[in-house]
C-alpha cells in the first residue's frame, strides 16, 4: 500500500486528450483501485524549459502535493549534439564507474591468512573462512575492510561525483549554445508527471 508518481515524457505533437488517455490507461492497471488518475492534469505551456532535468526542477516547484498531476514542457535538440570533449567525458566517467565497482564488489577476505577477523565497530570475532562473499560484518552490518580501502572506495565517489558534475556543465554550456542558434532544430515534449495510489 502506497503511492506511484511516474514521469513520462510525450512528444507535444500528441494532443492532451491522448496523453491523458495513456496516463489514466496506466493508473488503472497499475493503481488500487482500477480507477483514473484521482485529480486531471495542470498543463503548464507558458514557458519551455531547456532540458528535462529544468523541466523535473519545475514540476518538483509546482506540485502541490497529495496526488498532484501536472505538465510541462522543454525542448531537446534534434539528433546527437554531443561534442567529443563530452563523450570523451562519459567514457572518462563510465571507466571511473566500472573500475570503483570493481573495488566495491571485491571480496577482500577470500584469500585472508588469519582465522578470525575482528569488527572495529561492535567488537565481534568473525571466522575468515565464514566472510568469502561479504566485506561486512555480520554483526552490526559495518565495513570490515581496511580504512585505506574504504577511504580509496570514498575518494573514487567523490571524483566520479565530481566528473559528473563537470559533464553536467559542459552539457549545459553546449545546449545553451545550440539553443542560441537559430538554426538549430529542437523538438518539444511535454514532461507530464503523475501520482496515484498502488
Amino acid at each position: 500500500m502506497g503511492h506511484l508518481t511516474c514521469l513520462d515524457v510525450f512528444s507535444f505533437k500528441k494532443t492532451k486528450k491522448h496523453i491523458e488517455c495513456c496516463v489514466n490507461e496506466v493508473a488503472r492497471k497499475e493503481g488500487d483501485y482500477g480507477k483514473e488518475l484521482p485529480k486531471p492534469i495542470r498543463w503548464y505551456e507558458d514557458k519551455i524549459y531547456n532540458s528535462k532535468e529544468e523541466a523535473e526542477k519545475a514540476i518538483r516547484a509546482k506540485d502541490k502535493g497529495w496526488y498532484d498531476q501536472l505538465a510541462v514542457l522543454f525542448r531537446e535538440p534534434v539528433g546527437d549534439f554531443r561534442t567529443k570533449k563530452i563523450k570523451d567525458m562519459e567514457k572518462r566517467i563510465e571507466r571511473e564507474c566500472k573500475k570503483n565497482s570493481l573495488l566495491k564488489e571485491k571480496m577482500h577476505f577470500l584469500n585472508h591468512k588469519s582465522n578470525l577477523i575482528t569488527c572495529k565497530n561492535c567488537s565481534s570475532k568473525i571466522s575468515s573462512k565464514y566472510l568469502k562473499r561479504t566485506n561486512f560484518c555480520p554483526v552490526c552490518s559495518k565495513d570490515l575492510r581496511p580504512i585505506s580501502v574504504q577511504e580509496k572506495i570514498k575518494k573514487n565517489e567523490e571524483k566520479i561525483n565530481f566528473l559528473q558534475k563537470e559533464l553536467r556543465k559542459m552539457v549545459k554550456k553546449e545546449r545553451l549554445k545550440i539553443f542560441q542558434n537559430q538554426k538549430t532544430k529542437t523538438e518539444v515534449f511535454w514532461l507530464v508527471k503523475t501520482e496515484f495510489h498502488v
